[in-house]
Parts: structure tokens; sequence; C-alpha cells
């Protein structure tokens, strides 16, 4: 006989004391023991609240009754875990080969596990045939026949006869175990539901009350004047209810003549961006605490901006209590082990390497200081020789040279690692222990466990191989990797140490708690919708047959789920992003028709905008460093033209790079970039001119073969490397024909010849008191002619129009001009100063007729770009020059004021910070 009764109480902040003053007023002759008396809660996060609850009610204290949580029995030994049942099913895939690859073998693994537990939740019961299940989806899809339909029809059905056969999943057995806790009925049962009761729940009730009473409280939303009800109201099915938002908000007017939402109840703000929306979120945080609220919920619809948010409060020393765990995967644990296959699969790639070596959890069982020396012995010899992967290249460098000596221990030690972890196919189980003994050969187990989310990592690693003993599944090593990847993904680590009274937390997590305050961070609709059921399953009409919950009643009792928050928090404000991938991002579609009835209603529709730009705070931003003064200690003794050249465009990046020395490491190219292109292009003429110094004694036709030969022969070695640098040398041979036609028509026509090749110049300049500075360059190509006169030639990687812009305006150019004063100083005995009346007799005498810029990346005629007026040019940036090294040893400061395009590459942003300031 069914003995279940019903009662409604109050809804909103009342629900839960309510629930707790009827089960004391009904339990009062067990009081102070209610252990015999049974209480479903929707979340085990609600029992601590509901605990309070009860105490209270009580006034005294209490043995508390037990608890019945949604999931909270499912962990058993005789279980069957999702990754075994993900990984067999990935094996009957892999075995029937109806899927082409391996990612998708693993997509529809994962979706089938949760198609199954949904199922088994249902308590659908696997049909008699195939045939009788792709009738009923073809009759549910009413299509005759569909071969496509048919084939994912039988996929599904033989997939779940072979899921079944497993073993008992998590879902399967927590319902066996309800349900004979059900026929056991060892007391009176309490149902505290916020959310009308699903089937499992009213099949559980149902078999409690033959043995036991059991008693439901719900939350009353019927016309009773509550926040819950009125979000219901504006939440109404259009699809099943007929009354207009209109009729609805007038309605509620009537219950409510002034708004419920008053002074800040609620509050819906849109945001432009992410960084806007964190700052809001830990700003109205900080502005709630300082008020004295503490019990405070970040609702992380959005986890990128709630982790965001989340790190602008610990910059003011705010915790935030993460309820809902961050993923294994993003942790520095975890990373270890990504950082490992990397290196692997890459065959020890340089960034691999350095990303392997520069993990806090890579001991490789070195004292602290000797790990460190080693790890920067290894990123200098890798970018120092340019090593792009390769541990016996790496050896063969460290063996040269006996610099790198403290980094051989560490190479010796990944080249064992390495071979304890064969990449041929074995079991998980034989996988998951060829991991383990590379992480204690590495020295990374003992920094592991001395670390909270390296401890939850070393757990998994245990729980996985325990539960993969008896596997027989072989995988090979791109399997393997993907399998760990995506479990790392779904594994949550909780950092236990963590208490505050700022909980991050999920919507489900809140269900019947209170909070002072709650802010839903992405309260968009991507965010906020619930996602839809993928595949064969995902049609509604078949979800009905089965027996299936709709999408639509998904998305009911999502919004009772929000309902009840807004109702049981004092303060709630939903923040979302405008526009996401430049597009317009719309707020929930419940926040929509909340914010409509209630313009319609009250005339305000809660939207309020979000501040531009939250002001930093001081101890979150240090002053940016947009100049800087160079002490006489460490002032340059030597410039080059190039370096100076960086002073006119950015004397801050001028002081930092060479007075104070501070440069960027190499990158290791593993195809030639635009520098070293036009390296490789200035070793190619150089030889050639070596070898041909009169162009007009050989044919045109053997010029053009000769420079090809030596073209090829200098980038034989990087082609052979990286075929990617194929296209550099092809691009050039297709020039090579202009450019011997071009500089024969230079000799014939100009008498030019090459009096030197990579010639260094050196000349002095003084700087007062006795200071000297050292110009040093290096120019391309010095030509003469026979009637005398000289030439200088600077050969660049850069079209012809580029190079006329360079020198537009001819004062613009830098370099070239400084050339050829060096030139001419160099000549009259290396010490000139440029403002003085000796300057224009030295340049004079230099005889420099021309300065040309040659640039090579020309397809037609190799014609030169011209400097004019050279002379005046060069005394008028030799006194630039002087000026201004003058002013910055005499203290004036270096300041960053470049053009935008030499921002946007510049190593030294991080110093700057112009950026910021723009």
């Amino acid at each position: 006989m069914s003995r279940i009764a019903a009662r409604r109480l109050a809804g909103g902040r009342g629900f839960l004391p309510g629930c707790a003053e009827h089960i004391v007023s009904a339990e009062s002759a067990r009081l102070p023991d209610l252990s015999s008396v049974w209480v479903w809660l929707p979340s085990s996060a609600a029992i601590p609240d509901w605990s309070k609850a009860l105490v209270t009610a009580a006034g005294r204290g209490l043995l508390l009754p037990r608890m019945v949580t949604h999931g909270g029995l499912a962990l058993q030994p005789e279980c069957v875990s999702a990754r075994v049942r993900r990984l067999r099913l990935y094996a009957a895939l892999r075995a029937r080969a109806w899927l082409p690859d391996a990612a998708s073998r693993w997509a529809a693994a994962d979706e089938l596990v949760a198609l199954f537990d949904e199922l088994t939740d249902a308590h659908v019961a696997l049909s008699a045939n195939a045939e009788q299940f792709i009738a009923s989806v073809s009759d549910s899809y009413r299509l005759a026949e569909n071969r496509v339909l048919g084939f994912e029809a039988r996929l599904t059905y033989e997939l779940w006869q072979a899921d079944t056969h497993m073993g008992l999943s998590q879902v399967a057995a927590e319902r066996i175990r309800l349900h004979h806790l059900a026929r056991s009925a060892p007391g009176p049962l309490y149902m505290v539901l916020d959310a009308p009761a699903e089937a499992a729940q009213s099949r559980f009730m149902e078999l409690w009350s033959e043995r036991a009473v059991v008693t439901v409280l719900e939350a009353d939303r019927g016309e009773l004047p509550s926040l819950d009800s009125l979000c219901q109201r504006a939440w109404s099915d259009t699809e099943h209810d007929t009354m207009p938002l209109i009729v609805r908000a007038e309605s509620a007017r009537t219950l409510w003549p002034q708004t419920p939402f008053g002074s800040g109840r609620l509050t819906l703000m849109p945001c432009p961006d992410l960084e806007t929306e964190a700052r809001v979120v830990a700003h109205q945080v900080e502005t709630w605490l300082d008020a004295g609220r503490r019990h405070i919920a970040l609702i992380a619809l959005d986890r990128e901006c709630a982790r965001r948010a989340r790190a602008l409060l610990e910059r003011s020393a705010i915790r935030v209590e993460d309820e809902t765990g961050w993923r294994l995967a993003t942790t520095r644990a975890a990373h270890l082990i990504d950082a490992w296959f990397e290196w692997l699969a890459t065959d020890g790639h340089h960034l691999a390497l350095l990303d392997l070596i520069k993990s806090p959890f890579f001991r490789a069982n070195l004292e602290e200081g000797q790990h460190d020396l080693a790890v920067a012995a290894i990123e200098s010899c890798v970018r120092t020789h340019g090593i792009v992967g390769g541990l016996d290249a790496l050896s063969r460098a460290l063996m040269k040279d006996a610099a790198y000596g403290d980094a051989r221990p560490m190479v010796l030690l990944l080249r064992q690692a390495g071979s304890m972890m064969p990449i041929e196919s074995a079991t998980l189980c034989d996988w998951l222990e060829r991991l383990q003994a590379v992480l204690d050969h590495l020295g990374a187990l003992e920094a592991l466990v001395a670390d909270a989310a390296g401890r939850s990592l070393h757990a998994w690693l245990d729980e996985v191989r325990a539960e993969s003993s008896d596997l027989d599944v072989r995988l090979d090593f791109t399997e393997f990797r993907r399998w760990v990847d995506s479990e790392l993904d779904e594994a949550r680590f909780r950092d236990e140490t963590v208490s505050s009274s700022v909980r991050m937390t999920s919507l489900e997590a809140a269900r019947l708690r209170d909070f002072d305050a709650a802010l839903l961070v992405g309260a968009d609709q991507a965010h906020l919708d619930l996602p839809r059921p993928a595949g064969l399953i995902g049609h509604a009409g078949l979800r009905a047959t089965l027996g299936l919950k709709s999408p639509a009643e998904a998305r009911r009792r999502r919004g009772l789920a929000l309902a009840s928050l807004i109702a049981r928090a004092d303060t709630v404000l939903a923040t979302w992003q405008e526009r996401r991938n430049n597009e317009a991002n719309l707020p929930a579609r419940e926040f929509a028709q909340l914010a409509l009835l209630s313009h319609i209603a009250w005339g305000d529709d809660l939207i309020r905008p979000a501040p531009s730009r939250q002001d930093p705070q001081a101890h979150e931003l240090a002053r940016p460093a947009t100049e800087i003064r160079v002490a006489v200690e460490v002032f340059p003794v030597r410039v080059s033209p190039s370096q100076v050249e960086l002073l006119a465009f950015c004397p801050y990046r001028f002081a930092v790079a060479t007075a104070l020395g501070l440069s960027e490491l190499d990158d290791v190219a593993e195809e030639l970039d635009h520098r070293a292109t036009g390296q490789r292009l200035h070793e190619i003429l150089y030889r050639f001119h070596s070898a041909f110094p009169d162009l007009l004694a050989p044919t045109e036709i053997e010029a053009c073969a000769a420079l090809e030969n030596l073209a090829r022969a200098a980038f034989a070695e990087d082609i052979e490397d990286s075929w990617n640098d194929f296209p550099r040398l092809a691009r050039f041979l297709r020039r090579v024909s202009a450019y011997v036609r071009g500089q024969r028509e230079w000799a014939a026509h100009g008498g030019w010849r090459p009096e030197a090749l990579e010639r260094r110049l050196t000349c002095l300049l003084a700087l007062g008191d006795g200071d000297r500075i050292e110009l040093v360059g290096r120019i391309d190509r010095v030509d003469r002619r026979v009637e005398g006169g000289h030439a200088l030639i600077d050969y660049k990687n850069q079209t012809r129009k580029a190079l006329i812009e360079r020198i537009r305006p001819a004062e613009r150019d830098v370099q070239l001009a400084l050339y050829a004063w060096l030139f001419a100083s160099s000549l009259a005995g290396g010490e000139v100063d440029p403002e003085s009346e000796a300057a224009e007799r030295v340049c004079a005498a230099a005889a420099l007729d021309r300065a040309v810029y040659l640039p090579l990346r020309e397809d037609g005629a190799c014609t030169p770009v011209e400097l004019p007026d050279i002379a005046r040019l060069a005394r008028s940036q030799a006194a630039r020059l002087k000026a201004a090294l003058v002013a910055l040893r005499n203290g004036a400061p270096a300041r960053a004021f470049p053009a935008e395009r030499h921002c946007r590459h510049c190593a030294y942003a991080g110093l700057c910070r112009k950026d910021y300031l723009m």
C-alpha cells in the first residue's frame, strides 16, 4: 500500500528552514536522535546548509538524519567505471572498422557511454533484437528505409548490447542499490525537492512507501508572491502557454505593485569584452566583502572568465574556494606528462625538450643548483647551435664544447628515460607502468607527491592502473596519448587547502543553498544553454519513444534551478560579453525574457552598463617604465650603424639593448627566416664577386651559371634540414639573370669594379671629458673606378619599393649615411668631429660619389636605390649621433616613442609597457 504524503511549503529563502521545521515537528518524539530518519536531497553540496537548518529548527544538538543524494551511492568495487567501458567500446569500434580514424572512434565511444548511462537512468530496456530497434528508430524518424540511419541504429544497438555484457555501470549499480534500499525502507523518508520529481525519484518513492511513510516536501510555485514564481511567470513555456508576455507582466504588476528587483536585487550587466567582465566580477566581489557579505557564490558558467576573475581577486589577497574543481589537464602537474609525450612524439624537438626540462616537476635527480645549471646549459646549446631536434645532435654539440658539461647528465637521463618507454603498441596497464617508471626515473614522482595537484595526478595514475589491470585492449602510442589527454580533461582537481567565503560553484550545485550574494559569470545563451543530445539519439521523437528526457524538459528544469538561485540569494548579478568572435552575443533566453517582463511591468529592464574599465589598484600594476637613464658606468663603448638606427627609432630600446645588455635568446630557426635568408644571400654574393672581380670578363651565361651554382651550394644544407627552404632558393634563382645583367651594366656604363668586399670600418666620436665611443660597421661592398671615386653598396633583402620608402625623405635614413661617414673617417685616420670644419674636407677627400642600397627581392631589373647628397647626409647623421650620445651620457632619459610598426615585434614590450599607456 502506497503511503506518500505531499507538503507544499513557501519557496525562496524560507523553503529549507520550512522543511527543517516540518521534520523536527513531525519527528519530535525521536529528538535529539534523528539517525533513523532518511532525507533525500537533490545535491550533496546542500548538506551543510541543510544540517544547519535542522539544528536551528530544533534549537539543540542533533544526531542528524541519514542523507540520500543523487549519485551518492555509485562508487562500489563491483562497478565498471566509465573509462573502462569507454576503452572497451573504442576497441569494439576499432575491431569492427566502422569508423575511419582514432579521433572519430574516441568521440563515438564518449557519446555512446553518455547515451547508455542516460538509457539506464531512464530504465529503458534493450530491444529483443537489432531489427526491432532499427524499426523503432525508423518509425520515430518517419522513414521507411535509410541506409545511414540503419547503420547508425545497428551500431548503437550492437554496442549497447556489448556494453550491457561488460558488467554493471556506475549508473546501473546506483539504481540497484537505491532499489535495495527502498525495498528495505529502514525508516521514514523525506524527499526535499526544489523541482518536480523525475521518473527515477518517483519509482524510488513508490518502492519506499510500500514499507514506510514517504513525505514529499515541495516548494510552492503557484500564485504566491515569491521571486521564483515570478521568474517562472516570465519563463512560461510559450508552446504550452498561450498567455502573451505582456499579459503575464500586467498580472505580475498586480501581485507586485513595486518591482521586487529593486535596490540591486537582480542586475543584468553586459560587458564589452572578457577582461572587462572579469574586472567587473572581481570588483563586485570586493564590494560585497567590504559590505559584510560572507557567503558569496560565483556561478562559473564561463570558466575562462571566472578563472580570470579569480586571478584578479587573488591579486587582492582574496582566496576563492573552487567547488567545481580545475580540470586536471590544466594543472602544471599534468603538463609534465603532456610535455613528455610531445618530446617522444616529435623525436626530441627542441621546443618540446625545453618545455619538458623547465617543468617544476622535472628534477632529473639532481640538486637544485645543478639542475638549474643543466637546464641553462641545454637551452644555451640548443639556441647557439640551432639544434632543431634529436638527442644525437644535442649530444654531439655538448661534446664539442666543454662549457656545456653541466648538461650532459641530464641528456643521459633523458636518453635512458626514452628507452624505458618504447612507442610500440601495448596494453593500457603496460603503458601506465612505463609512464610511472619514466616519471620515477626523471625524479618527478617525489615532486608530484609534494604538490596538491601532483598528488591528484599521482592518485589518478594509481586508480587507472588498478582499473586496467585485467584489460587486454592494446593501444598504440597515439591512441594512448589521446586517451590520457581526454581522461585528464575529464578528471577534476580541487585544492582542499583553500577555505573561503567566496565559492566558485555550478548552477546545479547551488540548489537549496542560501547565499548573501550570487554572481553568474557568462550568463549568455551559449554558456547557459544545455548541450543538445548528439547523434542518433538527438532526435526528439526517438527520445520520446524511448522515454528519455526531452530538450524542453531539460530547459524547464534548468529554469527552475535558476529561479531558485535568484530567489534564495539576497543579491544577484548576471554578467556576459556583448560580443564574442566579432559577433553579437545574446544574453540567455531566461534573462532576456525576465528583462522584458520587468520593463513592461515596472519600466526597468534590469540592465545596467558595465564600467568601461575598472581602475587597477596600486598593487596590481607597476608603473610603466617608458623612459630610462643610462648610468655612465654602463654606457656603451662601441656601437654599430644598425644599433644607431635603433637609437633613432626608439631610444628606450637602444638603451636597454646596448647599455644594459639585455637581449632575448635567439630562436632556433627550423627554416630560414627573413634575416637568415639575407645572410645566405650576402654569403653568395661575397663568393661570387670574389670569384669574378670583373663581371665583364666572363659571358653573361657563364656568370649566371656560376651564381646559380654558388646559390645551390649555399642553400643545400638548409634544404636538407627543411624542404620549406627550397622556395627561398627558387626565388633567388629567378633573380639571378636580372642581378648579373644589372651588375654588368653597372660595370660597363659606370666603370665600377669591386675594391673591397665585407670591409670593416671604424672611427671614433668624442663625447667630451676625454670619453670616446667607437663606431664600427661592415659595408658589403666598396666599388672604385679607374678615373677615381668610390661607391658604397649595401645589399638588402627587400624590394626596391620598400627601399625607396626607406629614404623618403633622405634625412630619414641612418644606416647608409653612417656607413659613408665611417668610410670617410677611416680614410682620414679614424677620428673626426662631424661638427668641425674639417668634416667637409674629409668627406671630399674620400671621393665618395655614390652610396646605394641594392634590392635583392626584385624579379625584374635589379636597379639600385641611391641616397642623394651623400656627403652632407653623412656629416648630418654623424652630428646627430654625437649629440644624442652626449645627451644620454649626461643623463638625458631615453624615452619610448616609436611608431606602432616598431613596437609590434619588440622584445622589450614587457619592460616598456608603452602599449598600456596607449
